[in-house]
Parts: structure tokens; C-alpha cells; sequence
């Protein structure tokens, strides 16, 4: 209960920290009356903002005095001092001159008062209008007054009540709104999804436009006076949604094959609000909570989605500058470099790979955990991999499985990525690592053996997922490929369908380069070279395949051969001859005339 380091100790302890450095960099007035959940963005640190959830959002200390002196600084807590001093000396007067009931009605509300006080300290109960311990005490202490007339302050105390009630049924009504709003848009959109998935298109234009009026409503909710940041969100991000929804629905009813229905389709769609007004809307949710972590995130996406990626990257940046602290950040700043690789030069998009991939790293160093820590652990493995790196891409994910804890789901990150090794230069040449190819254990060949019958879509994912653990075994690859021939056969989508069989392709080329491999070290040349023909005719960027093929063309003393297999490879598209001097036979040929001018290029 006192130990400082249990978790929602801490988070209390830490809450109260950030409370203290508000004050003090406003001492005199504070941040304004109720501002603590705007403003504390700025102060929270790396440790809180772990207990608390990465895409929490704060609005009091629980701990009401350090949050008056935050809010309202010293004149505020000097005036909240006062009005407690005349309530102690009321009541004292009443409990000790008072009549036998009103003297113990003071003494019951003092009592009261202290208990108050003190869970004050961990809690926020004068904000809690519904306590019944608060309203016990206010009864008491209006039992207790002074019998002189109160006067002008009873008329200022009036108003203040009054004014104050007003301003609750405010907030109450529009949250009431908003939240009916919302929940209208996903009701609408679970109805769309219904629509299109089982109903003709002539069904679709009255469902798409009644989906586009539920979520105009959402964001003029979202727009309003009185909405809190959270739902004010929340309201946003269901407009959001929508309006990259509205992209897919037109670029859906332009591949209609009845004709009849593609215009009435795209005319529904425009029911959408347009990017401009969602922009809008955010700028001015961003004007009333500047900090507020979720909106401005929501806003940088929007503008990077309208093309707009130096405002993103300036909004983002500012809040690592405000508090470096601050999670999620980095990754979306990683997502603009990574956005912007596309269109650069080589030189230009390495650096890109570069800086995200810094970003990301310095991410998970403050947040490694949750399911925003696992997010960046991904993205930082598969921008490791497209960086060509595909080693160290895979070490990132084993270092993700050994801190986060070891999950099918995380391996299989690193299966996808094992599927491409040998068409990096960085990683060609495994399987002359060891001895004899990287084969599972015992039990998981059993494992393997044991997904017969499980749907495709499961046994695919546990693959790949002891592809990941296991990334040199062929009876894995084997497997892999034939449940990936399944999946392609099932899916209506060309391009899933595409997909699936590239990485099928890969699947077949690296187990039969590793067969090639283990051939070639057991003397049988003619299987292996059987192996390797295969290879290249199902993936012809296997880059591994070519670099066995060399070695088997030295061996034979072939070097023109040997020459033409890597000149094959490079018209396949491979920029990155100067890698091979990694291997010892194939370095002498890196001075040959064909493969000089390769390298020279390449520099």
C-alpha cells in the first residue's frame, strides 16, 4: 500500500512531480482553472506515461491541493486557504458555543471535512459533486454559518452556483450529443460493411449516403463549444475514418462491372466530408487543446494524407521539443521519412532509412512495451529489412520476442523477413555459415507435421512464425509454400493473390537453394545443380542461387561461366557486385573486365 514503486504508487507520485514543475513555472496564477489535463503533456515523463498508457490522457494529479496551486497558483491556494479557514472557524464556533445538536452535527462535519482533506491528498473529491460525503459536508457547514446575514457574498455565492450549473448542463448536452453521434457512425458503419459485403449494388448508394451524413454530424459534434478533448476525438477519428473511406468507395464503384451503378455509387460517396472540413475541424480542436497528444497525431496524418508533410513534420517536432518524452511521435515522424523513400535518390533514400530507423530506436528505448511498443518493434524490424539489412532485421525481431515476451504473432514478423534471405547483399551467403543447413529441432518438425488440418490462414501464420525461429530449414519452407499455394487459390483479391505468389516463389527458391547447399557438401554436384535450375526459374532474384551457381562453375574450373551466372544476376536487377568479395573464391573475379566495370558503376 506505501511502497513507492508499486505501479499506481508511482504513477500518483509522478502525477504529483509534473503537478509541482506546473506550478512552478507559473507560480503566481497558475495555468487557468480546470487546464491541467491541456497543459500536462508538456511535463509528463517517460516512466508515467508507461503506467499510465502511452495514448493516455491525464486530467488531474489526484491530489487536489497541488492541483489548485497548478491550476490557480499561489493567489489561488491563498484564496482556498481562506474560504477552509472561515469553514474550520464556523464550525468550531458551532461545535464548541452551539446547542447539544448543532454542536454535534459541527463536530460530525469536521470530522468529515478532515476525512475529506486527506483523501484530497490521493483524489480529487471537491470535484465530485455527487460524493455523498461532499454533499454532507455542505449541508453541515450551511447548518453552521454564522447567524449573521451573509449579504452581498450570499447574492455572489448565488450566481457562482448558478453559473456553474448552467455551464455542467452545457458539457452534459454536448457530450450526450456527441456521444449519440458517435455512436450512430459506427452503428452506420457496421450496417455499410453489411451492405457491401451481401447486398447488390443497386443497395449501396442509400446506405453509403446515410454513412455520409452520420459521420457530417459527427464532425459538426466534434466542431462544438463544450465537448471535452477526449470525446472531441474521438469524434474526429470517426470522421477521419470516413473520409479516407469515401477514397475506397470510389475507387470500389470504378471497378463495378455493371456500369449502371458506378456514377450513383461515387455521387453517394461525395456524401463524405471533404478533407478540407476534416482539416478544419482539427485545426480547431488543435487551437483548443494545443498538447492534447491523440489530436495532434490525428492532425499530422491528415495534412501528410493531403500531402502537406512539412506542416506534419513541424507539428510533430514541436512536440519533442516542448517534452522529448513524448511516445508515439517518433514513430509517426519514422512514417514520414519512410513515405518520402519512394520519391528520393539512392543516397537520399538511405539517409531516410537511416533517420527512421534512429527515430524508432530512440522510441522503443523510452516505450518498449504494450501494444504501441509492439507497433514500433515491427515497424523498426520490417524498415531494418527494406533497408536490405535483413540480419540485423531479424536480430531486431528476436530482441523484441526476448523483452516484450515470445509470441507466434512476433515471430512470424520475422518469418515474412526470413523469406527474403539471399536476395540482400547483406545476407546472401548463408548457407555457407554452417556445416549443414539451419534445420528445426526435432519437436518442431513434429509441429509441422501437427498443422495438418488447421485452416490455412492459422497454419500460415504458426509458419512463418517458426520460419522466424528457424529461418535456414527447408522442411519449414516446404510446408510454408504449400499452405501459401491454398491461400492464393482462396483469395478473390488479383492483388493478395499476387502476393501470395511472390512469397510462395520465395518459399520454393530458398528451401532449394538450401537443398542445393547440402547437396553440394555431400558431393552429389548433379542434384545440386538440378536444385539451383530450379531456383532460378521459380525466383530469379534469389540472389544466393547465382552465388552457389559461381561457386559451382569454379569448381569445375568454369570461370567464364562462372562470370556469365553473376552477369545474369545483375541483369535481374542486383546493383551491389562489391558484396560477393565477401566470398574467397568469387573475390579474385571482382578484377575480371565485365565485373570491374560492374563495381565501377556501382560506386
Amino acid at each position: 500500500m506505501v511502497d513507492p514503486d508499486h505501479p499506481s504508487n508511482r504513477v500518483r507520485l509522478e502525477l504529483a512531480s509534473d503537478a509541482w514543475e506546473m506550478w512552478r513555472d507559473h507560480p503566481i496564477f497558475g495555468v487557468g482553472p480546470g487546464r491541467f489535463g491541456l497543459e500536462h503533456p508538456a511535463y509528463r515523463g517517460a516512466r508515467e506515461w508507461s503506467l499510465s498508457g502511452v495514448t493516455s490522457h491525464v486530467r488531474t494529479p489526484h491530489d487536489e491541493p497541488l492541483r489548485i496551486l497548478a491550476e490557480s497558483g499561489l493567489l489561488g491556494a491563498l484564496a482556498a486557504l481562506f474560504v477552509l479557514w472561515r469553514l474550520v472557524r464556523a464550525l468550531g464556533r458551532r461545535a464548541l458555543r452551539g446547542e447539544p445538536a448543532d454542536r454535534a452535527v459541527a463536530l460530525g462535519a469536521l470530522a468529515g471535512l478532515g476525512g475529506l482533506l486527506a483523501t484530497s491528498l490521493v483524489w480529487f473529491p471537491f470535484r465530485q459533486p455527487a460524493t455523498s460525503s461532499g454533499r454532507g459536508a455542505r449541508g453541515a457547514a450551511l447548518r453552521a454559518r454564522d447567524e449573521r446575514p451573509a449579504g452581498r457574498l450570499a447574492v455572489v455565492l448565488a450566481l457562482v452556483a448558478i453559473s456553474a450549473s448552467v455551464l455542467l448542463l452545457l458539457f452534459a448536452e454536448a457530450d450526450a450529443a456527441g456521444t449519440a453521434a458517435r455512436d450512430r457512425l459506427e452503428a452506420g458503419k457496421r450496417e455499410l460493411a453489411r451492405v457491401l459485403r451481401d447486398e447488390p449494388a443497386s443497395a449501396w448508394p442509400p446506405a453509403i449516403t446515410a454513412v455520409g451524413g452520420d459521420a457530417t454530424r459527427c464532425l459538426q459534434a466534434g466542431r462544438r463549444s463544450f465537448v471535452g478533448p477526449e470525446l472531441r476525438y474521438r469524434l474526429l477519428l470517426g470522421a477521419a475514418d470516413l473520409v479516407a473511406e469515401a477514397r475506397r468507395l470510389e475507387a470500389l464503384a470504378s471497378r463495378l462491372e455493371d456500369d449502371a451503378w458506378r456514377a450513383p455509387v461515387a455521387n453517394a460517396a461525395r456524401a463524405f466530408p471533404t478533407d478540407r472540413e476534416l482539416q478544419e475541424g482539427l485545426e480547431e480542436a488543435a487551437a483548443r487543446a494545443p498538447k492534447h497528444l491523440l489530436l495532434v497525431r490525428l492532425l499530422a496524418r491528415t495534412e501528410l494524407a493531403r500531402g502537406r508533410t512539412a506542416e506534419a513534420d513541424s507539428r510533430l517536432r514541436a512536440r519533442l521539443v516542448e517534452n522529448p518524452d513524448t511516445p508515439l511521435v517518433r514513430r509517426d515522424l519514422a512514417d514520414l521519412c519512410l513515405a518520402d523513400v519512394a520519391q528520393a535518390d539512392g543516397p537520399t533514400s538511405a539517409a531516410l532509412y537511416e533517420t527512421a530507423i534512429d527515430l524508432l530506436e530512440a522510441e522503443l528505448e523510452r516505450y518498449p512495451r504494450g501494444v504501441e511498443g509492439d507497433a514500433t518493434w515491427e515497424k523498426l524490424a520490417r524498415a531494418t529489412g527494406r533497408q536490405g539489412r535483413l540480419t540485423d532485421a531479424l536480430e531486431v525481431v528476436r530482441e523484441w520476442n526476448r523483452r516484450a515476451g515470445s509470441s507466434d504473432l512476433r515471430w512470424s514478423v520475422g518469418g515474412e523477413i526470413a523469406l527474403r534471405f539471399g536476395e540482400s547483399p547483406e545476407s546472401l551467403g548463408r548457407f555457407l555459415a554452417a556445416e549443414a543447413p539451419g534445420y528445426a529441432p526435432p519437436e518442431v518438425a513434429s509441429a509441422v507435421a501437427a498443422l495438418d488440418g488447421l485452416e490455412p490462414a492459422e497454419a500460415h501464420r504458426r509458419l512463418l512464425a517458426m520460419l522466424g525461429r528457424h529461418p535456414d530449414d527447408p522442411a519449414v519452407l516446404a510446408a510454408l509454400e504449400r499452405v501459401i499455394a491454398d491461400l492464393s487459390a482462396a483469395s478473390p483479391d488479383p492483388e493478395v493473390r499476387r502476393r501470395y505468389r511472390d512469397d510462395r516463389s520465395r518459399a520454393i527458391a530458398r528451401a532449394k537453394v538450401l537443398y542445393a547447399a547440402e547437396q553440394l557438401r555431400d558431393g552429389e554436384i548433379r542434384l545440386a545443380r538440378i536444385s539451383l535450375r530450379a531456383a532460378l526459374r521459380t525466383w530469379p532474384a534469389q540472389g544466393d542461387a547465382h552465388v552457389l551457381g559461381a561457386l559451382l562453375a569454379l569448381r569445375d574450373g568454369d570461370e567464364t561461366g562462372a562470370i556469365e551466372i553473376l552477369l545474369e544476376w545483375r541483369r535481374q536487377g542486383f546493383s551491389r557486385p562489391s558484396a560477393l568479395a565477401v566470398f574467397p573464391d568469387l573475390a579474385p573475379l571482382l578484377s575480371h573486365p565485365k565485373l570491374a566495370s560492374w563495381i565501377e558503376n556501382e560506386g
